[in-house]
């Protein structure tokens, strides 16, 4: 146990010395997110203040034939009117971005209005892309279309009660953390993933390829230590940089929250806080540990055949493609965590984390995932050993 102790050190301090590796484990995944909630936060808030100061543009087709609508709108302030006799001028205004909307009246528009059995067709133009068009369009039309009735309704003596015979309540039983976390939880696991992995490859192919091929290597090998301690010793190091980078990028997570709340809405805010408690983080950090262990071992793997740091990167980079798509299977709709998801890897985390912060986590089928996720481990460090005591794997030829 001495031995394997001193190998640990030995390694801990060379990962220390790599930068490399310390701006991967610790700067990216403590930076990343309060870097990008401020980013989004910004960007967000001065593109909503922007839309609401902006002066929508807005061009009327037939507006000879819609007289008390057009003067609805021309009474806005926040918005211009001006007229066309075609659709086609309108349409290439609108894709040029000279104008923002285009409002069409059908030609007998005012003479279907004042009956009280027609209905007077208009039609929006806009593009999908232009931030509160529509809605700041449509706040005009409703208020026009309830104006509308309520006149017709007068007219034909008929109370408002007798067109709504039926009134519908919706009721959804969903709750705002089980309904955020169902949308976040597909996302979070990329982070768990993600951070863990690439916190694992920078001192994996630091300890083992780039030895391997400076030939230090063959050096530790005839150190008064077994070649299982050595190997041991490594993969340690390794799992516990890539557990780290995982923790971190939770903390940076927590750490954006705090920071940056102005720019979350409160609901969400409240609902993301209730997430991280000790019950749920010790959960999710139970999950992650098996996988940093699955991780090391099959880096362990491609980081000793490879004979040089461009081989091992080489090898690694369609690896993340491995890694990604399993944990994007959890986001997509009608995927749930059942007895036969929780036993594919990766998958397995992506969907049992969404139902962690979803608070709907089911204790049995977690266990199944965590005792999979173990003998997953296991294999992979299984076959790292079996693959290291190999003398023909370890020593650059």
């Amino acid at each position: 146990m001495k031995k394997l102790h001193i190998i640990i050190k030995k390694e801990f301090i060379d990962i220390v010395r790599d930068k490399r590796t310390l701006i991967t484990m610790i700067v990216i995944p403590l930076l990343l997110f309060p870097i990008m909630f401020n980013i989004m936060g910004t960007i967000s808030s001065k593109q909503v203040e922007k839309e609401k100061e902006k002066h929508l543009s807005v061009g009327i087709i037939g507006g000879k034939n819609a007289v008390d609508l057009v003067k609805l709108i021309e009474d806005r302030k926040d918005i211009k009117v001006t007229f066309y006799n075609t659709i086609e001028e309108t349409d290439t205004l609108i894709k040029q971005g000279n104008l923002d909307g285009a409002l069409n009246f059908e030609n007998n528009f005012d003479a279907k209005i004042n009956g009280v059995v027609n209905t007077g067709n208009v039609t929006l133009f806009y593009k999908s892309a232009n931030w509160g068009v529509k809605d700041r369009l449509m706040q005009v039309l409703d208020l026009y279309k309830k104006n509308v009735t309520d006149n017709r309704l007068s007219k034909l003596k008929i109370d408002k009660q007798a067109i709504n015979p039926v009134e519908i309540t919706i009721h959804d039983i969903t709750s705002i953390r089980e309904s955020i976390g169902k949308t976040a939880g597909g996302f979070l696991p990329y982070i768990f993933i993600l951070f863990t992995f690439f916190g694992c490859t920078f001192p994996a192919i630091d300890l083992f390829t780039n030895e391997k091929e400076r030939g230090t290597l063959e050096t530790i090998l005839t150190a008064p230590v077994s070649r299982l301690e050595i190997l041991f010793g490594k993969m340690i190091v390794v799992s516990v940089v890539g557990f780290t980078s995982a923790m971190l990028s939770i903390a940076g997570l927590s750490l954006g929250m705090h920071k940056f709340a102005d720019n979350i809405p409160p609901e969400m805010m409240n609902t993301l806080l209730s997430i991280i408690r000790p019950s749920n983080v010790i959960m999710l950090f139970s999950l992650l540990l098996p996988l940093t262990v699955f991780f090391a071992g099959i880096l362990t793997l491609i980081t000793t055949y490879a004979k040089s740091y461009k081989e091992a990167q080489s090898i690694i980079s369609p690896m993340t493609m491995l890694v990604v798509l399993p944990a994007a299977i959890g986001l997509i709709p009608g995927i749930e965590l059942n007895v036969w998801t929780a036993l594919i890897p990766i998958t397995n985390i992506s969907l049992t984390s969404k139902e962690i912060i979803s608070g709907t986590m089911n204790m049995p089928l977690y266990c199944l995932v965590l005792t999979s996720l173990l003998i997953y481990a296991s294999i992979s460090v299984f076959a790292a050993t079996r693959w290291f005591s190999n003398e023909n794997n370890i020593i650059k030829n």
